[in-house]
């Protein structure tokens, strides 16, 4: 009897033993499942962000509309500048272009796939070949388009 309670009682510390082991085998599968899912969602991200780059300014806006307000209001606490004239006339409009351009990005990504292809991969090839005078044109050219546009969002907005 002594040798059957004691093997009963082995077994039975055994058991617990091997459903502890179990458990925490789970568990660091399920850590290892969460670490492969996070991992794998960060490379989908950046891969996503690689192939398309138009979105990155979605983001930017977003903290742009978003945090900007937030952080000034911190830091300006005095009357001598009103925050709501501050970010309906500078801030909200700087949002709203990078959303613009955003969706201009993603419209020229889907339907002018060559337009895209080119400025993905021979724009700035062709950019270095140009004469300076030829660059300072496109480049004015550019910042004038972008601020024109910044003037009129502040002024429709």
């Amino acid at each position: 009897m002594n040798i059957g309670f004691k093997l009963k009682y082995t077994l039975a510390k055994v058991t617990d033993f091997v459903e502890v082991l179990c458990y925490k085998l789970q568990l660091l599968m399920l850590v290892w499942s969460i670490k492969d899912f996070a991992s794998s969602v960060v490379r989908r991200s950046v891969e996503f962000i690689r192939d398309w780059n138009c979105f990155w300014s979605v983001p930017l806006a977003i903290i742009v509309l978003i945090g900007v307000p937030s952080v000034l209001s911190l830091f300006i606490a005095t009357s001598l500048v009103d925050l709501g004239l501050l970010t309906q006339m500078v801030i909200f409009p700087i949002g709203v272009l990078l959303l613009f351009t955003a969706v201009v990005w993603f419209i020229i990504k889907l339907d002018w796939s060559e337009i895209d292809d080119y400025f993905d991969n021979n724009f700035a090839e062709d950019f270095k070949l140009a004469t300076p005078i030829q660059r300072i044109c496109v480049s004015l050219f550019i910042v004038g388009l972008l601020l024109s546009l910044l003037v009129a969002l502040s002024r429709v907005l």
